[in-house]
């Protein structure tokens, strides 16, 4: 079973919807810019049900 399928089975499990996910991370202790656009991308994602 993949990684995925994994997290949205547990999300069902605890009653929760699954949205997606999103993965970041800090370069010399600051938030690279291609990390900020995919996190600004990922949360209008969330924010329109529609798309998912």
């Amino acid at each position: 079973m993949d990684f995925l399928r994994l997290l949205k089975k547990t999300a069902g499990y605890l009653n929760m919807n699954y949205k997606g996910d999103a993965h970041a991370w800090i370069a010399d202790g600051k938030i690279p810019d291609e990390v900020e656009e995919r996190l600004i991308l990922f949360c209008e994602k969330i924010g329109n049900e529609s798309q998912l």
